[in-house]
Parts: structure tokens; C-alpha cells; sequence
């Protein structure tokens, strides 16, 4: 590496770590300065990354959470400064805290930077190799496999409407067939539990259609035109 680039590399790296204290310190001024001014707004981003390749180095899984918990608290001032201006331009720090709140559970703050950064088309941060909606529809699935308790509602629903518009002549989101699939999938499942057997079956005809090979419901679809067979054939004795 020659000298100069070795010199540039250390003063970006001490200016991105003071610009990472400032947040933490949750300096006003400075944070405000950095949301505002393109140059300290890029040390703001390499600052993120900098806890980001610190977070890599950590072990996969729950121990990440504690660390994700506190940087969330740490930068979210960033991006509420950001939304509460009005302003809109290229911002991985929005999606990047989106990410996090996602990662830690936090569903209601997580969609809730999630409705600005898909209203203003924003990319994901670096390391993901898809668009706004992919990513957002892939971590609710990734939200609801890890939820517990909670139930996948309203938050579902409002994903699998922007995929699947109830108007017919209305174009919904384009992401991949194999996300599709695990929403109606998913789809499947909440109906179910609802009681809503027809509903139920009508999805597995559309996981068929969407892709009749990875679709893999021939099993359940069985099941429910026989019970739906069944129902149609005891309402018939109770007419006579």
C-alpha cells in the first residue's frame, strides 16, 4: 500500500471513529451536522460499517443481539433526523437500522423505516444483493420464523398485499417466484388456522401456478378437498 493511501486510510478510520463516539455520546450538533452535510454524513456510513464488519466478527446468532439492540439505540437519532427533515436522498444508514430492528424483534420500528425506505426506493446497505422489496417482504418471513408468541399480523398481511393486490388490475410488488411462493405458503397456513378450508385450497392452486414443482402442497390439497367434500356432503343432510 503506498504512504498516502496508508495516511488517507488512517484519517478516515479516526474520523469515522469519532463520528460513531459523537452518536453514542448523543452529541445533537454533531449528529445533526452529519445528516446534513455529505461529508460528514459519509463518515456517519463508514462508521456503520466499521460495527458492521465488528458485528461479522462476532459468532453467528443470539449473541449478535445485544450489540444489534444497542447500535439501534445509538444511530436511530441519525434516521429519525433524517425522516423528520424531509429530505430524501441516498441513505444505507436508514436501511441499515431498518435491518437491525428487524434483527432484534422490534417489528413495529423495523416496518415503520421500512414504509419510508420502500416509499423512497431506497438500496439496501452493502452486502445485500437485493432491491428495497425483496429484502423487506424476506425479512418479515425472517421476523415471523424467529417470533415466538406474536402473532404475524397486522405485518403479514400488509407484505403479502403489496405482493398479491386484492384488485385485479393492480400490479403488485416484483420479487422473486421462491419468495412468492413462501408467502402464499405462509398464506396457506393462517388460513387454515382460521377455518377458512376453500381459502386454503384456493392458495394451493395459486403456489401451483406460481411454481407447480417447489409449490409442494399436493398432500395438503388433498386433505382439504376431501374435508371440504365432507362439509359439502353433511350440509346436504342437513337440507333434507
Amino acid at each position: 500500500m503506498k504512504a498516502w493511501e496508508y495516511h488517507n486510510r488512517i484519517i478516515r478510520e479516526r474520523r469515522a471513529r469519532e463520528a460513531a463516539e459523537a452518536v453514542r455520546a448523543g452529541q445533537a450538533e454533531t449528529i445533526e451536522k452529519m445528516a446534513e452535510q455529505t461529508p460528514e454524513f459519509e463518515l456517519l456510513l463508514t462508521a456503520l460499517e466499521q460495527e458492521r464488519r465488528q458485528l461479522s466478527a462476532m459468532p453467528q446468532g443470539a449473541g449478535r443481539i445485544p450489540r444489534k439492540r444497542e447500535l439501534l439505540k445509538e444511530f436511530l437519532p441519525v434516521v429519525e433526523k433524517y425522516i423528520d427533515g424531509g429530505d430524501e436522498y441516498e441513505n444505507t444508514a436508514l436501511t441499515q437500522i431498518m435491518v437491525w430492528a428487524f434483527d432484534v424483534g422490534d417489528i413495529d420500528q423495523a416496518m415503520r423505516l421500512a414504509r419510508v425506505a420502500i416509499e423512497q426506493n431506497q438500496p439496501m446497505p452493502p452486502g445485500f444483493g437485493r432491491d428495497i422489496r425483496t429484502a423487506v417482504a424476506d425479512l418479515v418471513l425472517d421476523w415471523i420464523a424467529t417470533r415466538g408468541e406474536q402473532p404475524v399480523e397486522p405485518y403479514f398481511s400488509e407484505i403479502y398485499n403489496q405482493i398479491f393486490p386484492a384488485d385485479p388490475d393492480a400490479i403488485g410488488w416484483q420479487i422473486h417466484d421462491e419468495i412468492r411462493l413462501k408467502y402464499v405458503k405462509r398464506a396457506i397456513v393462517e388460513a387454515e388456522k382460521a377455518g377458512e378450508l376453500q381459502k386454503a385450497l384456493d392458495l394451493c392452486n395459486l403456489a401451483e401456478k406460481i411454481d407447480p414443482q417447489k409449490a409442494q402442497v399436493k398432500t395438503r390439497k388433498a386433505k382439504l378437498e376431501k374435508e371440504l367434500a365432507k362439509l359439502a356432503e353433511a350440509a346436504k343432510r342437513e337440507k333434507k
